[in-house]
Formats: structure tokens, C-alpha cells, sequence
């Protein structure tokens, strides 16, 4: 271990950006190349092909059998289905059909058919992988050829795209936490799709097959692994494995899309099985999953486990593999595909005579909304689990075989941890910096930040593991100033350095030199993590843990004082950890929810994978988060409600539920609810010594300062950032700051001044920018006001008069302040004010028309929210209380 003095406050926060560790001899090992690891590992120990059919059947029943179950499928429900809507194109017939997915929940797709037919027609049913439509070039030629040479189409509509439209990452982590693989959904649709095929009289029941691209092509192979009815397969550029796919996030190389992967589903198969279980029914495979080593051996294992499979039934000849690289387009493969269609495949199989299946009426407006057929299992799901308990030991019972299934599910148990390692020491301003390699698992190790007093004392200390929001990390400013304030006052503090999108994050999920345009790259952690049954929350847990393990093992700790804090997500992960390590001594949790509340009430926001989620796999199935935060009784635990945190009615669910298990464990006093002003130094100096003082401690300084009256902003942020908007004609508004909303207050107010910041000189000099004022109202935002356009004169802080123009000045509960990228007379422009991307504050674009640009402001129009983003403006709006004076 290196130990060196120097200055503390620019020692923390950048002791933590240099990484090699000069004792490993090597790079550490990341996250993604610890669970390429553990899927290649997971993988090999698979079963191989047996050498006899029966033996094969046999180990295809079971496999098929636990697919099904890993996918979460609902039960197949009597088909109700309609043609909405149907024109011609050419030759063509296009109709719009809604058929019943399940519950009270429908899937809408397109059927292209030929105009002219004779007879019942063979069919083929395209899931639509990654937010596919039948009109997008790689699909629409090889959809209308296959119409045109008689072959009906049904390509099924993204659950995530048009009438079913879903936000992505919220569908993502609902879906899982109802028990749901994201994949399932669009499986299941397939299987819906072929139930609904079979009602028509123009579609020949035996000759119906199944056709995917990338990601659908995986979908493909599930669907007819589980549908023997699927007479045949097209799979074009997806034919892989789980195991080469998480590889190909170690390369930087992950799908943009996680919803491919299946939950655990390497604890039992891996897809060259799945593909196997289609013998010996034809099929053609065409084009890699991507480029690369990865690629190549996905391609490869997947063609070798099914000619293990044909063979056995003599059926080799029935893969039809044509030779290709990468491919994202199933235009070029029209003809081998119809040649194979036409010469193989269609004269092998037999037409069916079997009646069309019954099909009833559809109701008169159809719901689409696969989310909200997520939200009503969820709330099923958990209405279901044991009601609150009555007695100690039927809670006791109830806990223990959750902590259980905790265990069990998420792979930590089984976790070999290698040594910690202490790889440097900076002494400067009373506290000692440490920078820890924290054994995780096999080579695996998460980098951590100790701060700590410089003298120790003649007592142990206490000890405090804080677990980092999402989008921060271990050397961002926020969680520095926690873990000085907290190491001064002291005690020890960890900070495991959790896998992050923020720039000093030394798990990196965001590549520099690739940045996302909309900040999603935790989207890649996702899938590779779920697909071993280690959940990026399940991580997260993992590496608190040790942590933990950590401080108890420092003989200057008191092993019976250490707390876990934690905010947002990381209050969550807090929780769990404590679940799984009973000599954690309490939790502060800064924001807490339930998943049924989030499912609600957040999931619908969530566009894009912006955030670690508060899921794990099928958790709606056994427990529900109120349960689990209650499950820490009789520890303390303190929960502090955030004002713009989760919706208050979450929280308020789990403290209900919390309260009551605490009082059952004669434990009323060890739980405190509190609201975001609540947690002040007042209430930690008159909190005896003990634990509870020691979470007070823990939370307050996490906590946001809240907003001054009336104050859109502050002198503070009004600096220098990184850019400034490309895109012209925008309207935005100031959402949050600093981790709290920015609408104006109670009546009585007048919105006064404004300032933004541009020091681009003349690059950007000359472009306008129009204060406005906005009240919103449920989920849009009606213009109230409009002030003066300004000119940027590119020289830094230009502050100005409101002087509105149109509508009013008055601010009030529920008042916003935006702009907008150029004037009233038609006159856009790229951004003026600079910005940042910022984890604690949030940017809304609003629409009229749903465009992002080209918006013409209008005084009493109304718009809704176009895109959201998290970053932080250089702008600042500043009210006045003067009553009886508004304009």
C-alpha cells in the first residue's frame, strides 16, 4: 500500500480517476468482463446433446418446459380478434388486425396478403425484435415478396411502438418484476399471433412458420421452441448465444436493446439449445449477430448444438445455412429464402383440413397498453401475498422464507470473494483517503473509497457503507462532501464505486469516446447482468456487502456500529444488503417506494434506460419492497421522503407497511418516517447516541438543499458548461435542480428577472432566446406568459427584465419557468444558455404537434412533454412577492 499526505480536498475527489492497480500487475477486471465470465462458465456447464432421440426428448421436454417458465407467459386465453382496418396496394391487401394478448390487453399487427388467392395460404409470423414495423426497409421487401408469392404475413407491432406504446426501460423493469421476461412479452406475442392465424378460413393451419430479424430472430427460435404448430424458421443476423452476447458487451459491442436477454435463463439452457429443439422441423439461417470473435463462436456453437440435434433425427439436411457475415437487412436473403420456401419446405409440409379456430368479437375500443397489463398483474401479484401479519411467529416465517428466496434467486450466496486490497492511502486535512480493491467474486473486485479520521481514537469507531445513487459515483462532488462531512464528524465511511454513467465512475458504463445521445448506457449493464441472475441491483447488493465485510474486518471498527445509507437506488440496495447481513446495525434509506407504486406511478416516465431501476427478477411474485424494508425490524431504519424523488405515494405505501411490521415487533420507536425538511441538525443533536443518531447523521447530508422561495436556480449555477443546444425552435422548461422541483410558489408572486450564461463569443452571438412561463396541469403545460426576446451576445452572464409581451408575469404553485430557441415571428435558432448533463436535475422539452423542433409559441396553448434529459442549464429566473401588482 502507497500512503502519501497531500491536500484532502482535491485528494478525494481524484485519488479515485487513476485505476491501474500497480499490485494486480494488470487492469482490473470490469464488470462486464466479470459477467462474460460467469456466463461462459455458466454456459459450459450446460448439458450436451445426448446421443440418442429419447434421451434428447426427454432433455427437450425439460428445457422447453423451463423456457416457458423463465419467459413468465400467460395462460393462452379463447382468441377474440378483428381486421380495424384494411386498404390495397397494388397486389397487395394490407389490414390492420387486434387480437387478444391476454387479460384485457390486445396486440395490433398487420396482415399483407396477396389480392388474388385461391385456397388456403401458408403464413408467417414476424415478431418485430428491436422497434420493428413491417414498413421498415430491412423488413418491407422481403414482407411484400413473401406476400406476393402467396405467403400471408403477420408482422406483429413493438409492444413499446404505436397503438401499444410503452416506455422501453419502464416496460423493461415492470415486465421483470411481474415475473415477465421482456422477451417473453414478444414471444408471446408470436404464439398469440399464431393462435390468432389459426381462426382465419384463408390461412392453411399446416403450413404456418416463423420469421425474425436480429433480435427478432432469437424471439423466433423461443416461439418455435415452444409452439410445435411453427412448421418452419427464418432466422436472419440473431443466431448467437446468451453466453456470446454478454461477451459482446466485455467488447463494448452490447445490443442497445436489453429486452433480447432472458432473466437466469443460463442457470438451465442457452439459446444453441434452444434453437436444437426445433429438430427436425427446416429451417434457414442466415447472417451473424454482429462482427468479431463473439460473433463468429455465437454462430458457430448455435449450428453445432443443432446439427448434434438433426442428426439424431436424421434431419441435417433440414438447417438450411447460407453464408454470411453480419446482417441487419433480410432484403438481401429474399431469394435464397424463397427457394427454400418454395423447393423445401412448403412441399414437405402437409395442408391441414382442420376447421378455422373459434374467434369471438373484440370490445368496441380495444386496450393495447402491454404496460398496463404489467401494472394490473403487479397489483394482482401483490395483492395476493400474505396479508399483513398477525402474529411474531407468522411474520417470522414469512421473513425468513423471503431472506430465503433473496439468497436463492440472486446468485450472492454462491460468491467466492477474493482478498481485499488497500492500493493507496492520502493523508491531508485530519481524514485519510483510501482507495480498496473489494473482492467481489472470483477475479472480481469493485473499486471502493474509504475517508476516514486521521487520528483514531481509544473506542472503535462506527462505521457507515453509503451506496451511491445511480448516476453518481464514488468521486462525484455530492457523495465527497457526504463522506467528508461524515469522516470529520468520525466515522468511517465506504463508498463502493458501483458501475455508473458518471465520467469518474471507475465502472464506467459510458464509453467517452461513444457517448449515448440521450444518456441510456446503462442499458448495456441490464441484460448481461440479468441473463447469469446477477441483477444490476443484485450487483449493487454484492458489492455492499462487501463492504461491509470490509469495515467489520478493520480492528479500528466497532463491528456492531456499522449503518448502510444510501440514495435513491442506493437507499434500495442498502436495504437488501442489510436483509442478507444481519450485523449490518440499520439502514437510512434517502427516497424508498414499492415496485407496485413505481410500476404506476414511474415506469411510464421512463423512456429510456436512464436509471438503475428498484426491480429484481419476478420480485411482484414473492414480496414487494414495503415488505422487504419492513423485514429489517427490529433494526432501525430511517426513511426520508424526497419531494422529487419517487412519487410520494409510494413511499407512503411502504412506511404504512413498515409501521405495521415495526409494531408488531414492539419496535415502533427504532423506524422514522420523515419528510425531505424533517431530517435537520436539530433533530440528529437532540437524537440520543446510539444507531438512530448514526442514520440521522448518514442521511442528512445526502439530502438536497432546498430551493429559496421563488428562485428558478442560483448565482452558483449561472457559470461556463460544456455546449449548448444544436437543435433549433425548442421549447424548454426548468423541471428540477439540485434534486428538487423548480416551480414557483404560492400566489402573490411576480416573475422579475432572468439571467443565462453563453461566453461562445461570436461563434453563437446573435441568437435569440424568449423567456416563457408555463403552468402545468396533470401531465401538459399551458403558455401563461411570454416575456422580451433577447439577443446573446456570446460574452457570459446576460441577465434581463421579464417585460412580458404576451399573457401575464404572476407565478404561482404549479408555474414553470422555460424558453424558447427564438422569437414569436417565426425566427428559430440553435441553444443559447450551456448546459450539462447532471444526475440531480431534469430538463423537459415540450410539443404541440409532437416534434422536437420547429415549436412556435402561442399564449394559452397547451403542450406535452416531448423528451425528457437529464442536465443541468446555466439560466436562473428570480420572483418577487408584490401583491396586487401583477400585469
Amino acid at each position: 500500500m502507497m500512503f502519501r499526505k497531500t491536500c484532502l480536498a482535491s485528494c478525494v475527489a481524484t485519488v479515485f480517476v487513476a485505476v491501474v492497480n500497480a499490485s494486480y500487475g494488470q487492469e482490473p477486471q470490469t464488470v462486464f468482463d466479470y459477467l462474460a465470465g460467469r456466463a461462459a462458465g455458466m454456459s459450459a456447464a450446460l448439458p450436451a446433446v445426448p446421443d440418442t432421440v429419447d434421451a434428447w426428448e426427454k432433455q427437450r421436454t425439460e428445457l422447453v418446459g423451463e423456457l416457458g417458465t423463465a419467459l413468465g407467459l400467460p395462460e393462452r386465453e379463447p382468441m377474440k380478434a378483428a381486421v380495424t382496418y384494411t386498404k390495397q396496394d397494388g397486389d397487395l391487401v394490407i389490414e390492420e388486425v387486434a387480437y387478444l394478448w391476454a387479460g384485457q390487453t390486445y396486440a395490433s399487427a398487420t396482415v399483407i396478403r396477396a389480392k388474388q388467392t385461391e385456397g388456403r395460404q401458408p403464413a408467417i409470423v414476424m415478431p418485430s425484435g428491436k422497434l420493428g414495423h413491417y414498413t421498415f426497409l430491412p423488413y418491407r421487401k422481403f414482407v411484400d415478396s413473401m406476400a406476393g408469392q402467396g405467403i400471408t404475413v403477420l408482422f406483429i407491432d413493438d409492444p413499446r411502438t404505436g397503438r401499444r406504446q410503452a416506455p422501453d426501460a419502464g416496460l423493461y423493469a415492470a415486465a421483470s418484476a411481474a415475473g415477465i421476461s421482456p422477451a417473453g412479452i414478444q414471444v408471446f406475442d408470436a404464439l398469440r399471433a399464431l393462435d390468432y392465424l389459426l381462426t382465419r378460413a384463408d390461412v392453411d393451419p399446416g403450413k404456418i412458420g416463423i420469421a425474425g430479424l436480429g433480435a427478432g430472430a432469437l424471439e423466433s427460435y423461443m416461439a418455435a421452441a415452444l409452439e410445435p404448430r411453427f412448421q418452419f424458421v427464418v432466422a436472419v443476423g440473431g443466431t448467437t448465444t446468451y453466453a456470446c452476447l454478454t461477451r459482446a458487451a466485455a467488447a463494448g459491442e452490447a445490443p442497445e436493446d436489453p429486452a433480447a436477454f432472458v432473466a437466469g435463463i443460463l442457470e438451465f439452457t442457452d439459446m444453441d439449445r434452444v434453437a436444437a429443439c426445433l429438430a427436425p422441423r427446416p429451417v434457414f439461417i442466415a447472417g451473424r449477430a454482429g462482427v468479431g470473435e463473439w460473433a463468429v463462436d455465437g454462430f458457430d456453437h448455435v449450428l453445432r448444438t443443432m446439427k448434434a440435434a438433426y442428426g439424431l433425427h436424421d434431419a441435417a439436411d433440414r438447417i438450411c445455412q447460407v453464408p454470411d457475415g453480419q446482417s441487419d437487412d433480410m432484403t438481401p436473403h429474399i431469394p435464397e429464402i424463397t427457394q427454400w420456401i418454395e423447393a423445401s419446405v412448403l412441399p414437405s409440409l402437409k395442408s391441414s383440413d382442420a376447421a378455422p379456430a373459434e374467434c369471438c368479437e373484440v370490445e368496441e375500443e380495444p386496450d393495447f397498453s402491454i404496460l398496463g397489463y404489467v401494472q394490473r398483474r403487479i397489483a394482482d401479484q401483490t395483492a395476493s401475498l400474505p396479508v399483513e401479519p398477525t402474529s411474531q411467529t407468522e411474520w417470522q416465517a414469512q421473513r425468513d422464507e423471503t431472506i430465503k428466496w433473496l439468497r436463492s434467486s440472486y446468485g450472492v450466496d454462491g460468491m467466492t470473494p477474493p482478498p481485499d486490497e488497500v492500493v493507496e492511502a492520502i493523508e491531508g486535512e485530519g481524514l485519510v483517503t483510501e482507495r480498496i480493491a473489494l473482492g467481489i467474486d472470483a477475479d472480481f473486485r469493485c473499486p471502493a473509497l474509504l475517508v476516514r479520521p486521521a487520528q483514531t481514537s481509544q473506542t472503535k469507531h462506527a462505521g457507515v457503507v453509503l451506496s451511491h445513487d445511480d448516476r453518481q459515483c464514488a468521486a462525484s462532488a455530492k457523495i465527497v462532501e457526504v463522506t467528508r462531512r461524515l469522516a470529520t464528524a468520525g466515522y468511517w465511511v465506504i463508498v463502493p464505486d458501483h458501475a455508473s454513467v458518471h465520467a469518474q465512475s471507475l465502472q464506467p458504463l459510458a464509453n467517452a469516446e461513444r457517448p449515448s445521445f440521450y444518456g441510456d448506457e446503462a442499458a448495456k449493464l441490464y441484460g448481461p447482468a440479468d441473463v447469469v441472475g446477477l441483477s444490476p441491483l443484485a450487483l449493487r447488493v454484492a458489492e455492499n456487502l462487501a463492504a461491509f465485510r470490509h469495515l467489520a474486518a478493520r480492528p479500528e471498527i466497532d463491528a456492531g456500529k456499522i449503518v448502510a445509507s444510501g440514495l435513491g437506488i442506493g437507499g434500495v440496495d442498502a436495504c437488501l444488503a442489510a436483509l442478507l447481513e444481519d450485523r449490518i446495525a440499520g439502514v437510512a434509506s434517502v427516497d424508498a417506494t414499492t415496485m407496485r407504486d413505481w410500476a404506476l406511478n414511474a415506469a411510464p416516465g421512463e423512456l429510456r434506460f436512464f436509471h438503475l431501476m428498484p426491480y429484481l427478477p419476478s420480485l411482484a411474485t414473492k414480496t414487494d419492497l414495503d415488505c422487504l424494508y419492513g423485514a429489517l425490524a427490529p433494526r432501525p431504519l430511517l426513511a426520508v421522503r424526497l419531494k422529487d424523488g419517487w412519487p410520494r405515494s409510494g413511499f407512503e405505501q411502504l412506511t404504512t407497511t413498515a409501521s405495521a411490521i415495526y409494531k408488531l415487533q414492539q419496535a415502533e420507536n427504532a423506524l422514522l418516517a420523515l419528510g425531505p425538511r424533517d431530517v435537520t441538525e436539530e433533530l440528529e443533536s437532540a437524537t440520543p447516541d446510539g444507531v438512530q443518531k448514526q442514520l440521522i447523521a448518514a442521511a442528512r447530508p445526502l439530502l438536497p438543499t432546498p430551493p429559496q422561495p421563488g428562485i428558478v436556480g442560483n448565482l452558483e449555477g449561472i457559470k461556463s458548461r460544456a455546449t449548448a443546444d444544436s437543435a433549433s425552435g425548442l421549447i424548454w422548461i426548468v423541471a428540477e435542480m439540485e434534486g428538487y422541483e423548480q416551480e414557483f410558489v404560492d400566489g402573490g408572486y411576480r416573475l422579475e428577472s432572468w439571467s443565462f450564461f453563453n461566453d461562445n463569443g461570436d461563434a453563437q452571438k446573435g441568437r435569440l432566446i424568449t423567456p416563457l412561463l408555463l403552468r402545468k396541469q396533470d401531465d401538459k403545460y399551458e403558455l401563461t406568459g411570454v416575456g422580451t426576446t433577447r439577443t446573446n451576445d456570446g460574452t457570459g452572464v446576460q441577465s434581463f427584465d421579464f417585460e412580458p409581451v404576451q399573457g401575464t408575469d404572476t407565478v404561482d404553485e404549479g408555474y414553470f419557468f422555460g424558453w424558447h430557441t427564438g422569437d414569436l415571428e417565426g425566427n428559430r435558432n440553435p441553444g443559447v444558455a450551456e448546459f450539462e448533463d447532471a444526475p440531480d436535475a431534469l430538463m423537459i422539452i415540450l410539443t404541440a404537434d409532437g416534434q422536437m423542433t420547429g415549436q412556435n409559441p402561442k399564449i394559452g396553448d397547451t403542450y406535452r412533454i416531448q423528451s425528457q434529459y437529464r442536465r443541468r442549464y446555466s439560466v436562473m429566473a428570480v420572483s418577487r412577492k408584490q401583491q396586487n401588482q401583477s400585469r
